[in-house]
């Protein structure tokens, strides 16, 4: 199956089709991470949780940086190839690429943290857990190449399974785990990458056609650098917004409330994913109408798509108040946070519906180092806000700090934008 038939027009009917089924399959997709974080909570302690998220946050940042992120650069320049078989070699140069440079990275990461003097709250100057992080990172690696190269798929089925696969496949191996006795922290490492290899089979039985060339090709190295040296700025700048208070919060917070911080950043990367996810679920419509030259027909799926997203975090921050008084009959004694952080997180994620909309207009344009730019602004103004006020006033200051980043890096790239 060559996933070249994503670049042909589609039905009103079979578009919407797809929508409907890349957006299931990226919900479940996501949620699977957020629900194997809950599980923690009840089988493992708040150092478990702690750990755990501080696990998800590395991958969060190691991965696009080590590999310079040129394996999502397939989401864009594959549009660009129009020879199957140098599509192909393009493909597989950028996943070989990237798994490489992020197993090397990881290694010499792993190596660091096991000579330094520095906690660093993840390994703990465990030497086993340095093995974990490098076969965590590159499973995670090749496991985001085929969620994104099976988005370019003609066929809604194939993406159907993958998300299912990694979604509620981590709570199954999970389970799995726990009934073998495993440590709860490491049973849910194996739930998280156990579903992603199980998932990454699934990608590979169905995207075989578009890897079966032989031979690799770096003939768009250059074009693929350019474009990812970009999404790599932005990844790192979501990563500011998204889990550097895990490692900010540390130097001032008691383990317990580190972990209820854990849980409620967690429910808000969720909440970004899904948001994000209406968007990737018109991935193929949005860059193909760019790439057609058909800007005004591209922003509007855009705005439309934006304007789902506002209605998606409304709903479910909806939900969040009228149960909030409820939270405490549902979670450990250990877990509590205020009021106020549930007011925060809901202005966080309003300003990424923002953001968000900003971006894709970006990528499409092939002015992504326009955002990455402005979300370097905006990381700094979140981390110069947590760390001089952060330890006066809360944790809850993580979130609204995040919020005026995501503000200030949209706004700047839209100014930017309007005049390019």
């Amino acid at each position: 199956m060559s996933i070249n038939s994503a670049t042909q027009p589609a039905g009103k009917a079979t578009g919407k089709m797809r929508y409907v089924g890349f957006l299931i399959s990226n919900v479940v997709q996501k949620l699977g991470q957020l629900f194997l974080l809950s599980l923690l909570v009840f089988i493992g302690s708040p150092e478990d949780v702690n750990r755990f998220g501080l696990l998800i946050s590395f991958l969060a940042l190691a991965v696009p940086v080590l590999s310079l992120n040129i394996h999502t650069s397939i989401g864009r320049v594959y549009y660009d190839i129009d020879d199957p078989d140098e599509r192909s070699r393009y493909v597989i140069s950028c996943l070989l690429f990237s798994v490489l440079g992020v197993s090397f990275g990881t290694i010499l990461l792993s190596a660091i943290a096991m000579i330094g003097t520095y906690d660093d709250g993840l390994t703990n100057g465990n030497a086993s857990f340095g093995i974990v992080l490098v076969i965590t990172a590159a499973v995670f690696t090749i496991n985001q190449f085929f969620n994104l190269l099976l988005r370019l798929e003609g066929k809604i089925l194939p993406f159907i399974i993958f998300g299912v696969t990694t979604g509620l496949g981590s709570l199954v191996f999970s389970l799995l785990g726990v009934w073998a006795s495993i440590a709860p922290l490491y049973a849910a490492i194996v739930g998280y990458s156990g579903a992603q290899i199980a998932a990454i089979i699934v990608g590979i039985c169905f995207a075989r056609g578009d890897l079966s060339s032989l031979g690799l090709s770096f003939s768009k190295f250059k074009i693929a650098l350019a474009y990812s040296s970009g999404t790599l700025i932005m990844a790192v700048a979501q990563w500011v917004v998204n889990y550097s208070g895990r490692w900010i919060g540390a130097s001032w917070v008691q383990a317990e409330e580190l972990a209820s911080y854990t849980l409620v950043g967690q429910l808000l990367v969720g909440v970004a994913m899904m948001c994000s996810t209406l968007y990737e679920s018109s991935r193929s419509e949005i860059i193909r109408q760019f790439s057609g030259g058909n800007i005004d027909a591209a922003m509007k799926v855009i705005h439309n798509r934006y304007l789902d997203s506002l209605k998606l975090v409304m709903l479910i921050f909806g939900t969040g108040f009228l149960t909030y008084p409820f939270v405490g009959f549902i979670l450990p004694r250990e877990y509590n946070f205020p009021f106020i952080w549930m007011i925060a997180a809901f202005f966080q994620m309003l300003a990424y519906c923002f953001s968000l909309r900003t971006s894709w207009t970006a990528i499409g344009l092939y002015r992504s180092k326009v955002f990455g730019v402005s979300a370097i602004v905006g990381a700094v103004c979140n981390i110069s806000l947590a760390l001089s006020i952060g330890p006066k006033f809360g944790l809850s200051i993580l979130f609204f700090a995040a919020g005026l980043g995501l503000l200030l890096q949209a706004v700047i790239t839209q100014l930017v934008l309007r005049k390019i």
